[in-house]
């Protein structure tokens, strides 16, 4: 039995069942990168270019947290493992990525632009000036994934960089990946917003939904509880 179907049969969810049938793009993404520097990504530990479900919550939640928006501007793509779980979730996502480096983005970006009908869009450069570029040419975005440097100070630029590129005025959504390592940006995030929603899972390496009321009011508004009711997990 192969490891996807062990896992498939273990949880046995949609996100599982989807892995599982499409283990070959996983495959695929990680023979084009697997003579590289090997780190953890979404779907494997770090340890081997094997699938990992150490991390199976954080995948998950990635997973449920997409279906139901259009647009993704990702910072922070590496071998497109989280990509690869968004797309999966929903094959109509249009998702504009960032990354510094394109010995691993660039490759990856292309595997998956052949099974997914060139929903990615790749950007590569600097973070923080690309956030700049798409400020200035007015771009905005459903939904922020940021998973890029591990460093608190420059996290803390991306985001606000990204709260100007949030198409809703009310409410912004993001995931932080390993969101340990920006824990003072999120104690910051908590002190200044009303926090709809925050999903922390249980798991290795975990990353953190935070859906965040961008009216700034601190009192309580059944309004926002009843429209976000399909984001309570």
């Amino acid at each position: 039995m192969c490891k996807f179907e062990e896992i498939n049969k273990r949880y046995n969810t949609e996100y599982t069942n989807r892995l599982y049938k499409n283990k070959n793009i996983f495959y695929e993404l990680n023979e084009k990168t697997n003579d590289k520097y090997l780190c953890g990504s979404y779907l494997i530990d770090g340890t081997c270019y094997e699938y990992s479900d150490k991390m199976y919550e954080k995948q998950e939640l990635l997973y449920n947290s997409v279906k139901n928006e259009e647009t993704v501007l990702e910072i922070g793509s590496y071998m497109g493992h989280s990509l690869l779980i968004m797309l999966l979730s929903n094959p109509n996502l249009k998702i504009t990525c960032v990354d510094i480096d394109d010995n691993y983005t660039k490759p990856c970006t292309d595997i998956l632009n052949k099974y997914f009908n060139n929903q990615i869009t790749f950007i590569h450069g600097n973070s923080i000036n690309v956030i700049e570029e798409l400020i200035n040419k007015k771009e905005k975005f459903d939904f922020f994934h940021i998973d890029a440097s591990h460093e608190n100070s420059i996290v803390t630029k991306e985001f606000n960089g990204v709260l100007q590129l949030n198409k809703n005025i009310h409410y912004m959504k993001v995931i932080f990946d390993d969101w340990l390592c920006m824990e003072k940006l999120s104690k910051e995030i908590l002190k200044k917003y009303k926090i709809i929603n925050d999903v922390i899972p249980v798991c290795g390496w975990s990353n953190r939904l935070l859906i965040i009321n961008l009216v700034k009011f601190k009192t309580f508004n059944p309004f926002y509880f009843f429209l976000f009711d399909n984001y309570l997990f």
